[in-house]
């Protein structure tokens, strides 16, 4: 018997708990794993026993991609098609297509929270995939309604201006490849519709604006996007000192958001920030707000009219080339991560592998012909109340100087969270020094558990410190260990040696950035996932306790 086993992309600890249950229940049968091709070779090592079918990303959401796939499927006549759910990953009804087309004879779907298999009918969801596929055909005829004349009306600018050649790659990448919708989930092409309208705008507009792109010295209105976490904010201020440095004249905007802003509120290198309401759970993390999409609205009518003529984007979401785009700026600079691969107009940067978040950042600068001589060092100013403030309070909880080591255990999301028992065990094996434990904001952590826990009483921080307490607090740390996340770069900032404990996120990009921090890893297939959840936390748990302990002490000598 051959079984099909669809990732869905999950985490390796859901993958393996699948593959020994189908095994178990279904003995003798015959594994096909799928995963990505960038990561199928690692898959082959750790999945013995498994056969591994790979596939490029981004080639299933495309017409061709999709129809190539499914032939290679429907040659090795499998019998049953599984497909893995996690607690984060919505059911995409991709899989239901992918099913059909497969020629299977039995659908499963592995649930990883509950760690059963629920054998579905051959008719499980097909009314409700067929009305979904009219749904969407009908749409994209209606679409094609609104492409076509503008199309018609850009050709001529492109055949004036002599760029035929770039209306023909356009209409080959924005209009062929619209089929590739009738395979995707419902809630995808809602998403990526909007895009494609605002790609033809930008393409029609493209066709009959000045083909002279502003040198530098015509640049006086710059927005900056950057609606993501504390941490990547507290890695962009190097890029926002140089950009001033070498724009001292112009207006520099940033856009930040409600969770963000706090780290540049008393930024000299900007004139003007924006903050950005969104309910992207990319970017909030559960703050949702049911006045977020008016607020929203108002303000992109704002943006589209400060007539910016420079607008750099470090992330290259989809959310943020949405307001780059209706920003209508004359230039536009992104990093391109491949998460919306059909970009138009756009000048796009390529990261390599192992930057890490701030060199990144850089490569913006270079399309202005700035490529070298950056300045890299990290700030977080604090004012010197709050350094005065934090010693009285130390002092009122009994430090009375020495080595101070602080500890952050309250990560946000719980497949970022090392063990609360190897946070235990590394600070009972340094109870020589004095210790103290940050709590996480509004409490909730493990924090006053591992502090009852201890053989020495530590320091236990309020749950109500703001971002500039814990800045001046952590300056009198010696060592501070925590999960990888905002905190962490804030202490490193400060000129603190930082340990950090990644599993979930990417080392590469936010560890090992400065002579001052240590970022430590294992990493797996799965890794870095970016996930807020995960089935076995098998990233967090290969970090050892001897490994941290031996990272402080190198740090403290």
């Amino acid at each position: 018997m051959k079984n099909f086993v669809a990732t869905n992309n999950s985490s390796l600890g859901a993958i393996q708990n699948c593959l020994a249950d189908l095994k178990h229940r279904y003995g003798g049968s015959e594994l096909f794993v799928l995963v990505e091709e960038n990561k199928a070779e690692a898959y082959g090592k750790i999945l013995e026993g498994c056969k591994i079918i790979s596939y490029r990303q981004g080639s299933l959401f495309s017409s061709g991609g999709m129809y190539r796939f499914y032939r290679e499927l429907r040659a090795h006549e499998f019998e049953q098609f599984t497909v893995i759910k996690e607690k984060e990953k919505k059911y995409d009804t991709k899989y239901d297509i992918l099913f059909y087309l497969s020629g299977a004879r039995c659908k499963l779907l592995y649930n990883a929270v509950d760690r059963n298999i629920y054998e579905k009918s051959g008719a499980d969801k097909l009314l409700k995939i067929i009305v979904s596929r009219l749904w969407i055909a009908f749409w994209l005829i209606f679409f094609l309604h609104y492409i076509l004349p503008v199309y018609l009306l850009a050709l001529p600018g492109y055949l004036f201006r002599g760029k035929i050649v770039t209306a023909l790659r356009f209409l080959r990448k924005n209009v062929l490849e619209l089929a590739g919708y009738l395979a995707q989930d419902l809630s995808v092409f809602k998403e990526h519709i909007f895009l494609d309208l605002l790609l033809q705008l930008e393409f029609l507009r493209t066709a009959y604006e000045s083909p002279v792109l502003p040198g530098r010295e015509n640049i006086k209105n710059i927005l900056v996007l950057k609606p993501e976490h504390i941490g990547d904010m507290v890695l962009f201020l190097p890029f926002l000192r140089e950009l001033r440095k070498n724009f001292p004249g112009a207006k520099i905007t940033l856009l930040a958001c409600p969770w963000n802003v706090k780290v540049v509120e008393n930024c000299p290198y900007v004139d003007e920030i924006i903050i950005y309401y969104t309910n992207n759970a990319v970017f909030n993390r559960g703050r949702k707000r049911a006045d977020y999409c008016l607020k929203r609205i108002f303000l992109l009518v704002k943006l589209a009219l400060k007539g910016y003529d420079l607008c750099l984007d470090p992330g290259g979401w989809a959310e943020t080339f949405k307001i780059a785009c209706i920003t209508g700026a004359g230039r536009k600079i992104a990093v391109n991560y491949n998460r919306f691969p059909r970009l138009f107009n756009y000048t796009l940067v390529e990261p390599k592998a192992e930057q890490n978040d701030i060199l990144r950042n850089f490569l913006l600068l270079g399309p202005l012909g700035l490529k070298e001589n950056f300045d890299t060092g990290l700030e977080f100013a604090v004012p010197a109340l709050e350094l005065q403030k934090a010693k009285i309070f130390l002092e009122k909880n009994g430090f009375k100087g020495g080595r101070l080591l602080g500890f952050y255990a309250g990560s946000s999301s719980p497949a970022r969270m090392w063990p609360k028992e190897n946070f235990i065990e590394l600070a009972d094996a340094l109870g020589e020094y004095e210790l103290i434990l940050f709590d996480s904001p509004g409490g909730g952590g493990p924090v006053k558990e591992i502090a009852g826990k201890l053989k020495k009483k530590p320091i236990v921080t309020p749950e109500s410190l703001s971002l500039e307490e814990f800045a001046a607090l952590v300056s009198y740390c010696k060592v501070f260990v925590a999960e990888g996340g905002g905190l962490f770069h804030i202490a490193t900032a400060r000129g603190v040696s930082s340990i950090g404990l990644f599993g979930a996120e990417d080392v590469l990009r936010w560890g090992n950035y400065s002579a001052n921090n240590k970022g430590i890893s294992k990493m797996f297939p799965c890794s870095p996932c970016r996930k807020n959840h995960c089935i076995r936390n098998l990233c967090m748990e290969a970090i050892k306790v001897e490994e941290v302990l031996q990272a402080v002490k190198c740090a403290l000598e």
